[in-house]
């Protein structure tokens, strides 16, 4: 055994005995439950990179998916300076609400416990969240957070143990990485900026946690690659596994004190921030429609109906939602409807429910209940009983034939509905593609209206029509197509410009009519008449409204705030305009009245960010093609896949990247070998699997795989049999729907010990198991004859029924057999108990 080697079990054995006392062998699960709908039957694919596993009718979803993380891959890879030496997992769900029925990382504590030591799996939960382009961006970002999670904690034993005494990163190093390798710059994270210039207000990058690290977190990655070059991020990273400290880290990197790179990092953005504020004002209010937002709820659509007198919103936290209308003229807000549940520490669909006025009076809802996409309309005038009053249900239908709804709209007479969404249950090929839908309440009858792989998103009706929409969408041609069989999707991360287009079928029903043709993302369309459009366009970096003339052809700017426009509505007959903006880092609804819609920003007047600038510079030319041939497209689309190498065995004498040695020269010798290796596997990954095609194969039944999950060594005291060493050990297969825990203690008198065992089953709607616990006493008296072992013996059912993901009820029968034997004496009988029990809980 080298030096090494054993410093580091020393060093580990070490910590194992005093970070962490404890007496309990097993921990109660608070809050900590997940409720399963359905049954899932999983199946595989395999790539050289992934195992991608899906279910039901997934197969376009696992098959897109592959195309698209394998053609990532070398990217990703290149940009993070790792390359993984096994196939990653891809579990991908149909949709959110299926994600959330998942055992993974359900019980996992979230804390640090001094002896633990988690094993690392090299597998992600991905669910598709309704639209191809948000799942490249879901797919993209999952990926990259669980390199960044192999490459800094390790995936072998070794680096496990050193990592979870030594590697403790700040959230916004980790999630911030893997948020900006998916995303990149985006006009959102570009408004938070702004918001921080404007308020004065840079929060500590160090004291930030969730949503705010991740943002923050976003902004440095963008800041290191735009000053210092993509290629530092792998230098930062690499350096900072070395030195187990991302402060170090960025030092050695980058040549800098930490407090510099900080105040760099504001003065990078602060500059052109206040430039761009200087030229734009801020957004104006008449009304705010919600206080001050202190717990950060989500709003994700607001309505505002034909009169004009009232304003339908939704508020959202943690899954669960409430739906607001708010008088415009009393300027009093009354609840219409709730609906959710708390889903703590789960991914929640924060884009329902959808809102839509039917006449002046009902409002439509769109929202999931367990697992269940239901269309309510409700009628906003209440009928007042003694202590209550009842909004009445004056309609009720469920899509069964939707997985996700995305966006909906009623047509004037409210007989007809447009709807965006992807279907389910019917056609392999078509699950997981993005569609425009025609609803006939009074026929009961869908009609689709599209049928491609391109995304279809806020389609609205004309003014005065039953069939004429106008939608946001990412399409290259005019020309409606037919799915076929070779259209794999479009996993091209690079072609994700939306533009506003207006389908007549009166005048053709295979042609669609473009309204915009730019770089970037133009939608949410909404008709001040019948000739004049109003929408969201960030084609000057910052999301602003534009009105375009559909006579004229001409298209305005109408605002220039230094805020993003997120959402909103607006009503012709009286001027009003709702909208959401960004303030103080939260999100608040706003609303104003006799808007001047006729407004034109002057051309020299309009501002653009230096993002909109770099975007023209890297991207001089958008090719619109007219006509797309599908299959032309998927094949050159599948020719420029890399297919990345065969795993790669790392030589025994290769540089130990864990050596704790933390002197500068020491540091940087080490950086620079681990980053010429990590660029050979990159190089010869780039070379060796050009212009080769995908290989898929499967698809493949799933199995239970058992793999280990973390082991627990910490020291036990206890009064009687004083010190002991305490082994805990769980397994589970990769579902985590099987789990099996066991465990021992061993105490200083050599003699006394527990040992326990537990198996649980978790893949259906209750929850069963069993444990078998057995303690063993010896005791002994000065006394002669008074030397006695106590053993006790138990068996214990368990039999729980999740009510929500906080709430459970259990049973648990138990039996329970105890001896007292007395050593010394041989002639002494054995003392026996037996007894048995049951208890029950609600947790």
């Amino acid at each position: 055994m080298n030096l090494q080697s054993f410093l580091t079990i020393f060093l580990f054995i070490i910590c194992s005995f005093f970070n962490s006392i404890s007496a309990q062998n097993t921990l109660e699960k608070f809050g900590k439950n997940r409720i399963q709908y359905k049954k899932f039957e999983w199946k595989y694919i395999s790539t050289p990179n992934f195992e991608i596993y899906f279910y039901d009718y997934g197969v376009r979803l696992s098959q897109f998916a592959a195309r698209l993380l394998e053609n990532d891959f070398n990217e990703i890879t290149d940009i993070l300076g790792f390359q993984p030496t096994k196939r990653s997992r891809i579990f991908l769900y149909n949709s959110i609400a299926d994600l959330q029925q998942s055992n993974m990382g359900v019980h996992d504590d979230g804390i640090v416990v001094g002896g633990l030591t988690d094993f690392f799996k090299a597998q992600i939960e991905v669910a598709f969240t309704g639209n191809e382009t948000e799942f490249k961006k879901e797919l993209r970002k999952r990926l990259s957070f669980m390199l960044v999670r192999e490459m800094m904690f390790g995936a072998n034993l070794k680096d496990m143990i050193q990592s979870s005494y030594l590697g403790k990163y700040n959230e916004w190093f980790l999630f911030g990485v893997a948020d900006f390798v998916a995303e990149g710059w985006s006009a959102n994270m570009d408004d938070y900026v702004r918001d921080m210039v404007r308020k004065k207000r840079w929060r500590k990058p160090h004291l930030a946690s969730g949503k705010e690290a991740i943002i923050l977190g976003h902004s440095i990655w963008n800041f290191v690659a735009e000053k210092h070059g993509k290629n530092n991020i792998s230098s930062i990273l690499n350096a900072a596994r070395i030195t187990r400290n991302e402060r170090s880290g960025i030092g050695y990197a980058l040549g800098v004190d930490y407090s510099n790179f900080i105040d760099d990092w504001e003065n990078f953005y602060s500059v052109p921030a206040a430039e761009t504020l200087k030229k734009l004002g801020d957004a104006p209010s008449t009304l705010k429609l919600s206080g001050k937002n202190r717990r950060g709820k989500t709003y994700n659509q607001f309505v505002i109906n034909p009169e004009g007198t009232k304003v339908a919103y939704s508020e959202s936290k943690n899954g669960k939602f409430k739906v607001f209308i708010q008088n415009i003229g009393s300027k009093k807000r009354k609840v219409i409807f709730r609906g959710g549940y708390n889903a703590v520490n789960q991914r929640v669909d924060e884009d329902l429910p959808l809102l839509s006025w039917r006449n002046n009076t009902d409002l439509g809802i769109i929202y999931q209940k367990k697992t269940r996409l239901f269309l309510s309309v409700y009628n906003s005038v209440p009928k007042n009983y003694i202590v209550f009053k009842k909004y009445n249900r004056t309609y009720q239908r469920e899509f069964d034939y939707f997985n996700h709804i995305r966006g909906f709209d009623f047509s004037d007479d409210g007989d007809n509905i447009v709807l965006s969404a992807d279907r389910k249950q019917d056609s392999e090929l078509k699950m997981g593609q993005n569609d425009l839908f025609m609803f006939t309440i009074r026929e009961n009858n869908i009609k689709p209206i599209t049928d491609d792989y391109f995304d279809d998103l806020a389609p609205v009706f004309l003014p005065n029509s039953t069939t004429a929409i106008a939608f946001s969408s990412n399409r290259l041609g005019d020309s409606l197509q037919t799915v076929t069989r070779i259209t794999q999707g479009n996993f091209n991360k690079d072609v994700d410009n939306f533009n506003i287009f207006i389908y007549r079928p009166k005048q053709s029903k295979n042609t669609v009519q473009r309204i915009t043709n730019t770089l970037g993302i133009n939608t949410n369309p909404k008709f001040l008449d019948n000739k004049n459009l109003v929408y969201l366009s960030e084609e000057t970096g910052i999301y602003q409204l534009k009105k375009y003339n559909l006579d004229e052809k001409k298209d305005v700017q109408i605002t220039n705030y230094t805020q993003n426009i997120r959402t909103f509505d607006l009503n012709p007959k009286n001027n009003a305009f709702v909208y959401l903006t960004l303030n103080k880092r939260r999100l608040y609804p706003h609303y104003i009245k006799d808007f001047d819609f006729k407004t034109e920003i002057p051309k020299e007047a309009i501002t653009k960010t230096e993002r909109a600038y770099l975007r023209l510079q890297r991207h001089p030319t958008l090719r619109i093609e007219n006509e797309i041939n599908p299959k032309k497209t998927i094949d050159t689309l599948t020719k420029s896949i890399e297919k990345p190498i065969v795993e790669t065995q790392f030589e025994k004498d290769e540089i130990d990247t864990d050596n704790y040695s933390f002197d500068e020269s020491i540091v940087k010798k080490e950086q620079d070998v681990i980053e010429k290796k990590q660029n050979e596997l990159l190089e010869i990954a780039k070379k060796t699997n050009q212009n080769t095609e995908l290989k898929i194969k499967g698809s493949f039944d799933y199995t239970p795989k058992a793999r280990f999950e973390n082991v627990l060594m910490t020291l036990q005291i206890d009064p009687i049999r004083r010190f002991g060493f305490q082994v805990n050990m769980s397994t589970a297969d990769l579902l985590e729907n099987h789990k099996i825990k066991g465990g021992f203690t061993y105490f200083s008198d050599f003699r006394s010990g527990n040992f326990f065992g537990e198996y649980q089953y978790l893949a259906k709607r209750y929850d069963v198991g069993a444990r078998f616990d057995r303690k063993t006493f010896f005791i002994s008296q000065e006394e002669p004859f008074l030397v006695q072992k106590y053993t006790l013996n138990r068996i214990q059912g368990i039999f729980s029924y999740p009510i929500t993901n906080l709430l459970r009820a259990s049973v648990h029968p138990f039996y329970v057999n105890t001896i007292t034997t007395s050593i010394d004496n041989p002639f002494a009988s054995q003392n026996k108990v037996h007894y048995a029990g049951l208890r029950a809980e609600l947790v």
